[in-house]
């Protein structure tokens, strides 16, 4: 069962998306004053895709997450970005799954490609000794259970269902976890899809595909009887929203990557004209304006 039972929460609550945050440089810090008291009063917080940069080393959870965040009260859900299966979702799946570490590190497959990877492709990383610990003692939370059941979720609340999935490197997603998104995917009831790449960005469209069927996320999205209301999906390091119209209502499509990583451009965003998205209607920040002042002192 890939469900978190959160009916807990009634029929009202708010928390935290915060996407693309593990830089543990300046940035990440400057937004983590804002956010805890933004925060505060919220019910739980999505770490949205790159929980730790840049290879989701798992003893990074300690200066990268678990000290950063030491401060806020909710539990903490996670999305995994490309830069986490960069060290094969080792962090990820150890400290937000507790799975147990492999007791050999020689990665699955085989054939030239697997002998190709095992010789150009880093090693996983090894957990230190008291990694765990250090996150437990700067970090509350990490005395609780392990929050996540897989590195794809759904998130039950009495108003809405949240959907999180694992878009893995390339931002695709695999036919079993395709069978399961469009499962967990039915059903009148209010969805909010959490993903690691953004369908919509920088003026494009990128549906993402699902190996070996007929459909894509998107069309799961944009399928009315899902009744999905948005799409926040993080990797791009600045906010940007699409209303977008979708038969006779509107689906929001969300950039949210502004958690903690450097910021990524907004000037360069051609004017806004897709999939019935007016530039009126667009949003961002930083603000056009003030992305090109920025980038014009450099």
């Amino acid at each position: 069962d890939l469900t978190i039972d959160r009916s807990d929460l009634g029929d009202s609550f708010s928390c935290v998306i915060a996407g693309d945050t593990g830089e543990g440089t300046p940035p990440q810090f400057a937004v983590v004053p804002g956010l805890l008291k933004i925060g505060a009063d919220t019910d739980f917080m999505v770490a949205l895709s790159d929980v730790i940069y840049p290879i989701g080393d798992v003893n990074d959870y300690i200066d990268k997450f678990a000290r950063p965040y030491g401060a806020y009260q909710g539990p903490i859900y996670a999305v995994p970005g490309n830069h986490d299966w960069y060290d094969g979702l080792g962090g990820y799946m150890r400290v937000f799954c507790g799975a147990e570490w492999p007791k050999t590190e020689k990665l699955p497959g085989k054939g030239l490609k697997a002998a190709a990877r095992d010789r150009l492709w880093r090693k996983p990383s090894t957990l230190g000794d008291d990694t765990l610990r250090r996150c437990e003692e700067l970090r509350a939370a990490f005395g609780q259970p392990p929050t996540l059941p897989g590195p794809y979720w759904t998130l039950e609340t009495g108003p809405v269902r949240f959907v999180g999935i694992d878009t893995g490197i390339k931002g695709n997603i695999d036919g079993v976890q395709g069978d399961w998104l469009r499962e967990v995917s039915k059903g009148p009831k209010p969805k909010i899809l959490l993903t690691g790449k953004p369908l919509v960005v920088n003026n494009l469209q990128d549906p993402g595909l699902v190996t070996d069927r007929d459909f894509t996320i998107d069309d799961v999205v944009r399928d009315p009887e899902n009744n999905y209301v948005a799409s926040i999906g993080g990797d791009i390091h600045n906010y940007q929203r699409y209303p977008m119209p979708v038969d006779d209502r509107t689906i929001q499509y969300v950039v949210s990557g502004g958690g903690g990583a450097f910021m990524h451009a907004t000037h360069t965003i051609p004017k806004v004209d897709v999939g019935g998205c007016t530039e009126d209607a667009f949003k961002c920040y930083p603000l056009r304006g003030d992305s090109l002042a920025f980038y014009s002192r450099l």
